[in-house]
């Protein structure tokens, strides 16, 4: 998924997968990426929202917790109309310092309010170590759904699916999730479906 529009500086964990420029490039390079990849029909995925900036460690594998970063880059991009956004499993302090990003409703109403409330967002990989040391699996299902991320990614083979989805089909039969939000996110994946076809 592309492009990654982290501002990263020398000796972040990610800072050989990004563009390496101001904030002000980064948006126009990835404004340019993102009409190219939409004109060969290949879906467009802005990340990591708001950013893993200044973390020296791998976030996957341990919680990271740090200051909101510069995020004009993010709004350049959204003039090319980006299909997804990406949110990232970092702890912000200014927004909430209780949960991850992608867990916190604080941190996807901040999404929404900078990026548009129609964004459809997907979290980043939800079976990083750093998570699952830190929460119980039905809370790495749940917590994303309800603060309104619509598209949940496990990655790798950390967690068997079967396990994932019972999980998951418990939480909303015990109406841990609420039927009302998985089917507003299932209608935002079919629309951007139809969208890709036309």
């Amino acid at each position: 998924m592309a492009p990654l529009l982290d501002d990263m500086k020398s000796g972040d964990f990610y800072f050989n997968r990004t563009f390496q420029k101001s904030p002000e490039l980064i948006g126009e390079l990835a404004k340019s990426l993102i009409l190219g990849q939409k004109e060969a029909g290949i879906l467009t995925a802005i990340k990591h929202f708001p950013g893993y900036v200044g973390i020296p460690f791998n976030p996957e594998n341990k919680l990271a917790e740090i200051s909101l970063p510069e995020i004009s880059q993010f709004k350049k991009a959204m003039e090319a109309k980006p299909d997804l956004v990406m949110a990232s499993n970092v702890i912000y302090k200014e927004i909430d310092p209780s949960l991850p990003f992608t867990f916190s409703s604080k941190g996807v109403q901040f999404l929404k309010s900078n990026l548009g409330e129609e964004v459809l967002i997907i979290s980043d990989d939800l079976s990083q170590n750093s998570l699952l040391r830190n929460f119980s699996l039905k809370e790495i299902i749940t917590k994303p759904l309800e603060a309104g991320v619509d598209i949940l990614i496990f990655s790798g083979y950390r967690l068997p699916v079967e396990q994932g989805l019972d999980t998951f089909f418990a939480a909303v039969k015990n109406k841990e999730v609420s039927e009302e939000r998985i089917n507003e996110a299932i209608s935002r994946i079919i629309q951007l479906k139809q969208n890709l076809l036309k």
